[in-house]
């Protein structure tokens, strides 16, 4: 049963038109959606096993730190933006 709901959700991810990243604990990046994919120009060998902070402009890195630590402890944040790094170097918010 577990198996197959996470089969379910990866699929779910996969098809997803909004841009979704699954992490693990230590901000490994272990899934994605291929609007993800799109976003930071990106196939699935280059994005998949990168530190999602990786993806953070410098300048906003010790924010969202701050941030994914809280999303642990209490579950969500709100209207959150950052500079984000595209596989070629060009940013976006």
């Amino acid at each position: 049963m577990l198996e197959a709901s996470e089969n379910l959700y990866k699929l779910l991810v996969k098809v997803s038109p909004d841009a979704t990243i699954i992490t693990n604990l230590k901000w490994k990046i272990i899934n994605a959606s291929q609007q993800a994919f799109n976003l930071f120009g990106a196939d699935t060998a280059k994005l998949n096993g990168k530190n999602f902070i990786d993806l953070i402009a410098s300048v906003d890195q010790d924010e969202a730190m701050k941030n994914l630590e809280k999303i642990l402890f209490k579950s969500y944040i709100r209207n959150i933006e950052y500079v984000l790094i595209r596989q070629d170097g060009s940013k976006f918010i």
